[in-house]
């Protein structure tokens, strides 16, 4: 750090800044802006400055529009592992995620509240979902675990455990309304990927705009050791869209790198 900067520099945690650069230990950083750079309160694994939100080296999948603002516009509640940027949701966990790109005054007052996880508010939306077993007949599949009926897309799960009570083995399968996409124009595309006509997405998550892309690579990472190894699969993808390239981290964490000027 030059001398005349010395006056100038702020300690976030592991981050250190002069204004003009941003070191994470004595790491040099890139694709922040050192003069805007901060920290969630707290919460120092995420991170934001002018141009958008960031969990470590990777950009949170909003629509930026307006600066980020902690506090003001954009919020951050721990223990729901939820992201708020404007009328925008993003929820992740080391297994699951989920964007939502609109949502009501109400709901993010509800989200806001801190006692309404993400998925559980759309499925309170719908009283068809609500104490009631969905009839599957008639449902699409799109690409595992995502189906679609009457307009709808739902993803699946199931979970199977033993019962001490009963003595044997029980199972079970939910289908909860998932929003964030064009419905009518949502598909399959190749590598289980989804697509509508506005983006691609990796299950819930938000990857590019779906104009004119190609799935260039796939380049294997961690594999699994054993059946009872319980650390996610993950492979790089190399993507180009009409926005330029994309290299993507998928599985686990997961991140997203744009590989553009």
């Amino acid at each position: 750090i030059p001398k005349e900067n010395l006056s100038k520099i702020k300690l976030f945690e592991v981050f250190v800044t002069d204004g003009d650069k941003l070191y994470r230990g004595k790491e040099l950083l890139s694709g922040y802006d050192a003069a805007t750079f901060r920290i969630v309160p707290g919460h120092y694994y995420y991170q934001y400055d002018k141009n958008g939100v960031y969990d470590w080296d990777k950009k949170l999948p909003f629509h930026y529009t307006n600066r980020p603002e902690y506090g003001k516009n954009f919020f951050y509640m721990d223990n729901q592992s939820l992201c708020i940027y404007e009328d925008q949701a993003y929820y992740k966990t080391y297994d699951d995620s989920l964007y939502v790109p609109h949502l009501t005054p109400e709901q993010l007052a509800l989200l806001k509240e801190g006692n309404t996880p993400l998925r559980e508010l759309f499925s309170s939306q719908d009283d068809k979902q609500k104490n009631k077993e969905i009839d599957t007949t008639g449902f699409e599949e799109l690409s595992y675990p995502f189906w679609r009926h009457k307009g709808q897309i739902y993803h699946s799960t199931y979970k199977e455990w033993y019962d001490n009570d009963e003595h044997g083995w029980r199972s079970e399968r939910k289908y909860v309304v998932v929003k964030g996409y064009d419905n009518a124009s949502l598909k399959k595309v190749p590598n289980g990927f989804l697509a509508d006509k506005d983006d691609w997405y990796d299950g819930t998550t938000r990857l590019f705009q779906n104009k004119d892309v190609e799935l260039l690579a796939i380049y294997e990472g961690y594999e699994k050791g054993c059946g009872m190894d319980p650390a996610p699969v993950t492979n790089f993808y190399l993507f180009k869209n009409a926005q330029g390239y994309w290299l993507a981290e998928l599985g686990g964490e997961g991140a997203m790198c744009p590989l553009t000027n």
